[in-house]
């Protein structure tokens, strides 16, 4: 043996045997690189491995019969006998035992470095999927972004792993962004990206799992399949991904709600990508692409509960998106969800959308109930947790609705209303600098909504910069081309600074003209408005209360008092919190009081105090709701020199209530001479502000 090993050395054999390994292994990196991007199979790849494996004997042998050397190839023949060792080829010898070496000692530390990541601490790890690259020549964009969704979801399933929404992960589809910027704004560990390229009947799909911090690639895989396997492919990517960050691996159920049809899957994709701009336009356009979906295919499940969640959008309650009323969508909705429940009565979005129901017709605990089914299935459903949000305020479980609100925005970041509503959360707790984060981080990412103004706007009226909050709605507009409901929030501090002639110039929403008749003192023009106003939606128990305060305003309190315990047992029967209606409850209170039932005003106090201190504990000290709430206790309690008092501490902070001049309980005060000079303090508050915002028009183009 030893002899051989002499005679191998001698004649170069082991020299030239290294120099080949170390040139196929550089070969090998280069074509895991370029082969994908040139389309080609995996098969290509293994067949130069074959190739490159098959060619070490051929080397060797003609190693031991020729000397290859820096001289040119000469036969062993003429060289027997006269062989030497260089001072060349001893350097070749030490240069191929060298990069052998380093060869080694890199698979060494890769397979030491894919071992640890792989055994991450799980406590902390998130993802974001982005949508697959299309290099199809746009022929396939829809299937890629189905695959990304179809892993999102799936991973959505584990409870160690925190998943981005499709919503803030799609955000940066199409631009060429370093993977730790968009980690960093997505706040994630991981990052999943990959391509899909097809041709004729195949489907190739490229997955890369990235660490996010260090930039190294955890797992990277290349799957070539046929259409009619594409759907499998997702379970088996999200199940490498799921063990690469040491992630509860998911049970072997399939969801039946997805569908086989590409181009029902094309119009579903197209439909979501609409239905995520919330916007009017584009809510109408993702209905119309969900209807074609299930034309296509009428048991796409996901299909009937997205038509489902997009008409929900385009009714008038809650989102603020759409227009049209709730009453003329129902039968569509129902027959939607039906269907979504029978063909796939356990996907977690189809039970996730069935809670809008009830959450649209006031019955918070059901839609509570299928929401929280539907994150026991899945607990990063971005989309139940924010709804989950909305039906814990409507139940008056605040700190249970903030909480549900924080997560869905880890969650979902990038996605409007749910940005935009955790911006209301933050700055109830008085978080302002946190809440001029996200609605800038929203104008970065979406500068051509509306979104992210209409949180600063939020945000500095809060903190009582009307002019500064009326700037930001003004730039708004030049950005989004007068987007509506910008409009509609100058419209609130025009009628904030009893502006009437600037409130018309924006064309402000009916309810606004009435407060702003309210606040000038003309009680009957209200009454006529609000009436007006309540015949378009004779159910909607704000359009009533509108009613019922116009009408105490006019001094017919009976006829209020009327209203707003018709409007109090509705509350009760639908299990809301009297307290979403704000003045209801002391309002009330006070009208019991005076028609001399005791006994059912001082159940309302008690509540109102109940809810006072619930505050506070929410919230915290600095809830700048506080000091009204406190007046309109003292009013009940008789102590008016304190309840004057509290509004004008709260005067100190920037108060900012026009219903001052609206509610019931503080018309009480309007005999009292302290209460008017507050008032008149109050009004030079507003006067102040009001110049500024006249200024600012005057220099406008």
């Amino acid at each position: 043996m030893a002899e051989l090993l002499k005679k191998l050395q001698e004649r170069g054999v082991l020299r030239t045997a290294g120099a080949y390994i170390v040139g196929v292994w550089l070969v090998l990196q280069i074509t895991s690189v370029v082969f994908p991007q040139l389309g080609l199979p995996t098969s290509a790849q293994t067949l130069v491995l074959f190739l490159s494996i098959a060619g070490l004997p051929a080397v060797m042998l003609a190693a031991w019969h020729f000397d290859i050397s820096l001289s040119g190839i000469v036969p062993e023949a003429q060289l027997e006998g006269h062989r030497t060792h260089t001072s060349i080829g001893r350097l070749v010898d030490v240069g191929v035992i060298l990069a052998l070496l380093a060869i080694i000692a890199y698979l060494v530390w890769d397979r030491a470095q894919l071992t640890s990541r792989a055994s991450l601490p799980v406590k902390g790890a998130s993802i974001a999927v982005l949508a697959f690259a299309d290099f199809s020549g746009g022929k396939q964009s829809y299937l890629g972004d189905g695959i990304s969704e179809e892993i999102i979801n799936v991973l959505a399933q584990s409870d160690d792993l925190r998943v981005t929404a499709r919503t803030s992960s799609f955000a940066f589809k199409g631009e060429n962004r370093d993977i730790r910027e968009i980690a960093e704004a997505l706040s994630v560990s991981y990052v999943l990206e990959g391509s899909v390229r097809s041709s004729k009947d195949r489907v190739r799909v490229t997955a890369q799992l990235i660490d996010a911090e260090s930039g190294f690639h955890l797992w990277s895989d290349t799957f070539d399949r046929s259409d009619a396997e594409i759907f499998e492919l997702e379970d088996e990517i999200a199940g490498a991904v799921l063990l690469a960050t040491n992630s509860s691996v998911l049970s072997d159920s399939k969801s039946s709600a997805q569908t086989r049809n590409l181009d029902a899957l094309a119009a579903y994709e197209q439909g979501r990508q609409n239905l995520e701009e919330r916007t009017e336009d584009s809510i109408y356009r993702a209905t119309h692409f969900f209807r074609t979906a299930i034309a296509l295919d009428e048991n796409y499940a996901l299909a009937h509960a997205a038509l489902a969640e997009s008409l929900f959008a385009s009714s008038e309650l809650f989102f603020g998106i759409g227009m049209r009323e709730w009453a003329g969508l129902r039968k569509e909705i129902d027959d939607a969800l039906e269907k979504a429940i029978e063909l796939a009565p356990d996907e977690p979005s189809v039970i996730a959308v069935s809670g809008l129901k009830p959450l649209f017709e006031d019955r918070p605990v059901l839609a509570l109930e299928r929401f929280d089914e539907a994150l026991e299935r899945s607990p990063n459903h971005a989309l139940a947790h924010y709804w989950r949000s909305l039906a814990l305020e409507h139940a008056g479980q605040h700190a249970a609705g903030r909480k549900a609100m924080e997560t869905a925005y880890e969650l979902n970041p990038l996605a409007r209303d749910i940005a935009e509503r955790h911006v209301s959360n933050l700055i109830l707790q008085s978080r302002f600098v946190e809440a001029e984060g996200v609605a800038e981080k929203l104008k970065r990412h979406h500068p051509n909504a509306g979104t992210g103004y209409r949180a600063s706007f939020m945000n500095l009226m809060a903190q009582n910069d009307v002019a500064a909050a009326h700037a930001v709605l003004l730039e708004g507009l030049d950005a989004t081309g007068r987007e509506v409901r910008l409009l509609e929030d100058l419209a609130e501090i025009y009628v904030l600074l009893g502006m009437e002639k600037a409130l018309q110039s924006v064309n402000g929403p009916e309810y606004l003209q009435i407060d702003l008749r309210m606040n000038e003192g003309e009680c009957e023009e209200a009454v006529a408005l609000a009436i007006k106003e309540r015949s378009f939606e004779p159910d909607n128990l704000d359009g009533i209360l509108f009613v019922g305060a116009a009408m105490a305003c006019a001094g017919n309190v009976d006829e209020a008092r009327t209203i707003y315990e018709d409007v109090l047992t509705r509350i009760r029967e639908r299990e809301l919190s009297p307290f979403q209606f704000d003045f209801l409850v002391s309002d009330l209170a006070l009208m019991r009081k005076q028609a001399g039932d005791e006994a059912a005003a001082q159940s309302l106090l008690s509540e109102l105090k109940a809810y006072h201190a619930e505050n506070i504990l929410t919230w915290g000290p600095n809830y700048r709701h506080l000091p009204t709430d406190a007046a309109r206790i003292a009013i009940l309690e008789g102590r008016t020199d304190a309840a004057i008092e509290s509004l004008r501490r709260g005067l100190k902070k920037g108060l900012d209530a026009p219903t001052l001049r609206m509610e019931f309980v503080f018309l009480s005060l309007a005999g009292e001479p302290d209460y008017k000079l507050f008032m008149r303090e109050y009004g030079a508050h507003l006067q102040k502000h009001r110049a500024a915002i006249e200024d600012q028009l005057e220099a406008l183009p």
